[in-house]
């Protein structure tokens, strides 16, 4: 039937294949000319210049191997600081277009980089042969190459210097120089008594039904302690997003530890590279004695030299274990990609259930039982260190003890420590023995011992300190700022070296932007991140999640008996600040009547503080782009932070006449509604700044910090968006771009 289909329509087969072997056959280039180039379609004019997509596309992977796998702003290279200041001022904006407007005016300016420089670069950052290798071997998984390398560090020194050559920043005036070394100069000192809500707000009434609905009509719509929130108490309760992430972490670190580098493989790496193992061997000494008429400093020198020399090494046997510990992590990386796929798979088997990565992690680890049965056919010798111990007991059956040397939360042990086993005696097991080893030690509780898939000869603790290089664990419903703050979630990135962090890629999910939302999600409720995220601190390893539930903003509609308990205990709170405020005029009142602060403060039972003289402000010393500058910020004091209106306050207590030195001073309250206390101030000492050291020493100390504030604030100004647009008369070619 279908042979009588074709014979019946040769003609129509024989057309159809013609179109199929010039569709396939046609060079690429050829059939490039029949399609469109999106990367060459302009976005927008710099002046007559046209901006291309190409140019927006090349300057996002710039950005992204600089921050990403060059770690720039962690690094301590040339403009690094201004590279960051740039990533925090267009966060959210376009960062990829900035730079790529940045990188033309640069250019316009006559700013070019040589080869020299880039290398230079390379080799301040460190990044030259092994290392070098290893960023190119990172960079092709991205299928990006030594040439995007290049062009994304020759891109950045080019704008450095661009900005280094533009920016100009006016001299301060006699009246700023002198108010900035009021600030950092002036000191006071007070006493203060501490009076919190919470304290209060036991012995305040309980709110009605008809309080607690008009509290929370009046706040429903905003959220709380948000910059936005209109309200002094901070109070709100319209809900955040919110997260549940469930997880599984694989750490390398402790896979290194555990797994066994192959002979092998430790063989061929001998074979390849024995002429570049090495160690060190003492000088051979000699009787001779300096001579006396020696000067001392060639004396000195001689005693300084270095008394080892670095020598070839020669057999196998004595390179074997320099090369199974330059192995190993190159097993423990091989062994973590292993793991993730059973992981996943896993994962994905059980994709239906309630948690599958609790299940995950069940069927990848198991009962040790087994393994600690295995017979110790003979004892270590009967008194020597834990760790000679144990390595003999690995080499009498075989099994890797993963034990918890070092300290821990429970307990501290010292791998040089001499273990006894004489008590022993008959036919042992591996877990009587590791019984022994425990009451030696003096160890309050049993361990408890787990397997893991893939390492079927070692054993790790669980109890009382967990070894397990898998761990699992799930957050719940949570804020989104919380999943940042989260181990090992807060540390997961999509890259080695940075790129998109957990948080941002929940945040990037449909559920959070509506589905009219002009971005594509990264992913999706119910859904798992496609690939395993980086963790590198401060365990090292491979990360699995799943987004279990997702709750986006929203105005509560009704009070939830959460948000009622809520309501309540604000309501508490602030009536508690009210009765500190009573306690505190009080205490005001006999502190007038020269009563003692301190004394007062013990007789109502509340904290006293003695501060430690403070300034207004601080310059505190940054690196930037040419290298440290200093940033002035606001004084931070115990129990008020560095809140503007409690510093306003504090020095509004300085005496008129620098020259008063009565002491103590006055004291007034400081109401500080949003974290819910006050504090009963008075000045207790007082430091001023004179005219004549201003004029000796000030003037030329504090200049400098100005102009780094100014030169600050030109940074802020060069890279925004609009005053790029402006600076070039960028427009877009649509309207709203």
């Amino acid at each position: 039937m279908a042979l009588g289909f074709f014979r019946r329509r040769q003609k129509l087969v024989l057309m159809v294949m013609v179109v199929l072997m010039v569709a396939f056959l046609v060079p690429s280039g050829i059939r490039g000319c029949f399609e469109r180039h999106p990367q060459k379609e302009v976005i927008g004019w710099a002046g007559e210049k046209k901006i291309t997509l190409a140019m927006q596309w090349t300057a996002d992977a710039d950005i992204k191997i600089l921050s990403r796998w060059l770690g720039l702003g962690r690094r301590g290279l040339p403009g690094e600081g201004a590279f960051v200041l740039f990533q925090m001022i267009n966060e959210g904006q376009q960062p990829e277009l900035a730079w790529a407007l940045l990188l033309h005016e640069a250019r316009q300016m006559g700013i070019r980089t040589t080869e020299g420089e880039v290398d230079s670069f390379l080799a301040a950052a460190g990044l030259s042969g092994e290392a070098y290798q290893q960023l190119l071997s990172d960079l092709s998984r991205e299928r990006l190459g030594e040439k995007d390398l290049r062009r994304a560090v020759a891109s950045h020194l080019t704008i450095m210097g661009a900005l280094a050559a533009g920016i100009v920043t006016v001299p301060p005036s006699l009246p700023e120089v002198r108010t900035t070394y009021r600030d950092l100069r002036e000191r006071i000192q007070l006493g203060m008594v501490v009076l919190k809500a919470e304290d209060f707000a036991q012995a305040a009434a309980e709110p009605t039904e008809a309080e607690i609905s008009e509290f929370f009509a009046q706040r429903n719509n905003v959220l709380p302690d948000a910059p936005t929130n209109r309200w002094e108490d901070g109070f709100g309760y319209r809900q955040p997003d919110r997260a549940d992430v469930a997880w599984l972490f694989i750490d390398q670190e402790r896979l290194a530890e555990a797994v066994t580098v192959p002979e092998p493989l430790m063989r061929e790496y001998w074979l390849r590279h024995k002429d570049e193992l090495t160690r060190e061997v003492p000088l051979p000494t000699t009787a001779t004695a300096p001579a006396a008429t020696q000067p001392a400093q060639t004396q000195a020198t001689q005693l300084a030299e270095p008394k080892t020399q670095t020598v070839p090494i020669e057999k196998y046997s004595e390179a074997k274990p320099l090369i199974r510990e330059k192995l190993r992590p190159l097993v423990a990386e091989q062994k973590l990609a292993e793991l993730i796929v059973q992981a996943q798979q896993l994962i994905a088997r059980h994709a239906d259930d309630r948690d599958p990565y609790q299940r995950a992690f069940i069927a990848l680890t198991g009962d040790a039982e087994t393994l600690l049965e295995r017979k110790v056919a003979y004892l270590p010798p009967a008194a020597a260190p834990l760790e000679t111990v144990l390595e003999q007991l690995e080499n009498i059956t075989g099994v890797k003890i993963a034990f918890p040397y070092g300290e821990h939360e429970k307990l501290n042990i010292d791998p040089k420590v001499v273990v006894s086993l004489d008590r022993l005696k008959g036919s042992l097991t591996l877990k009587q023995v590791l019984a022994e080893v425990r009451l030696a030690l003096k160890l309050p509780d049993p361990f408890t011992w787990k397997t893991l898939k893939g390492l079927e000869d070692a054993i790790f603790p669980t109890e009382p300190v967990n070894l397990l290089p898998v761990r699992v664990g799930r957050t719940g419903p949570v804020e989104l700022a919380q999943l940042g703050r989260q181990e090992p979630l807060g540390w997961a990135s999509t890259a080695p070296g940075g790129g998109e962090s957990l948080k941002d890629v929940v945040a990037s999910a449909e559920v959070f932007h509506g589905p009219e939302g002009r971005h594509t999600p990264l992913i999706e409720v119910g859904r798992d991140f496609r690939q395993a995220m980086y963790v590198t601190w401060p365990a090292t390893g491979g990360l699995l999640w799943r987004l279990m539930d997702a709750e986006a903003e929203h105005e509560p509609t009704e009070i939830t008996p959460a948000i009622r308990a809520q309501v309540i205990q604000d309501l508490k709170t602030n009536r508690g600040l009210a009765k500190a405020h009573d306690a505190a005029r009080k205490m005001l009142a006999q502190l007038n009547a020269d009563k003692d602060l301190e004394k007062l403060a013990k007789d109502a039972k509340l904290q006293f503080i003695k501060t430690d003289p403070f300034a207004r402000k601080l310059a505190v010393p940054r690196r930037g782009i040419g290298g440290f500058n200093f940033v002035v910020v606001p004084t931070s004091v115990p129990e008020a932070g560095s809140n503007p209106e409690f510093l306003k306050q504090a020095f509004a207590l300085a005496p008129a006449d620098p020259d008063d030195r009565t002491n103590p001073g006055p004291a007034d309250i400081v109401l500080l509604r949003r974290v819910h206390k006050l504090l009963l101030i008075q000045r207790i000492g007082y430091d001023p700044p004179t005219n004549e050291e201003f004029d000796k020493i000030g003037l030329y100390l504090t200049v400098p910090v100005v102009m780094a504030q100014r030169r600050e604030a030109g940074l802020i100004t060069w890279f925004a968006f609009d005053s790029i647009k402006d600076r070039l008369g960028f427009r877009f070619k649509f309207a709203g771009g």
